[in-house]
């Protein structure tokens, strides 16, 4: 089990402490976040000294935590090794490198979401009903392919189904609900899965 001074590090290294934060509320971020607790967090605190200090204000980092440049490096890297769409890199990648995770999934499907509007012209709709009128495999409105074949029509259902889920299950959980997310692998797989949304949009053919 983490210990409290363990967590309040791991804060730390997301740069938490940026701004001045109160030892209520540092608490309260350890036992929301990592499902830590203590008894005296002030005692904590000051065997933190090393990388916390306490002003008038509250808690404040004495200095960035050392690998922040270094990891922020590492996932440009990986931005451009997975060629990102640019839509999901601009939204995305500095709440990514900034340690935001669970914001730089939610802004890359609003992306995504904002894309099918701006190219299918149905700016009234939104989500799911959205992506199952825009990409119907009976009338859709953005073909994926063709649209002959049985195959054809498989492809584009699936698609359909793969944009709707995107908004439901991922979209509106990370809006609606204060998800924590920590991975960041994890999270380049999201973003990774709504670049190829967007370049699945890009491809697609506007039917009259």
């Amino acid at each position: 089990m983490m210990r409290p001074k363990e967590a309040i590090v791991e804060l730390w290294k997301e740069n938490f402490f940026e701004s001045y934060k109160s030892s209520s509320e540092i608490e309260s971020k350890i036992l929301k976040d990592y499902g830590v607790t203590t008894a005296n967090i002030t005692a904590v605190l000051n065997n933190c000294k090393d990388f916390l200090r306490r002003e008038e204000k509250g808690w404040i980092q004495r200095t960035r935590y050392e690998g922040v440049e270094q990891n922020k490096r590492k996932s440009v890297d990986y931005f451009a090794i997975l060629n990102i769409h640019p839509r999901i890199q601009k939204a995305s990648e500095k709440l990514f490198l900034d340690g935001h995770y669970s914001q730089a999934i939610l802004e890359a499907f609003k992306a995504v979401n904002n894309l099918v509007k701006e190219k299918s012209g149905q700016i009234d709709l939104d989500g799911s009903n959205l992506m199952s009128k825009v990409f119907s495999a009976n009338k859709p409105i953005l073909a994926i392919n063709n649209n002959l074949t049985k195959s054809d029509k498989d492809e584009q259902l699936g698609f359909m189904y793969l944009f709707e889920g995107a908004m439901l299950g991922i979209r509106n959980p990370k809006a609606h609900d204060e998800t924590v997310q920590k991975d960041p692998k994890l999270t380049l797989h999201y973003l990774t899965f709504a670049s190829l949304l967007c370049k699945i949009i890009d491809n697609s053919k506007k039917n009259m």
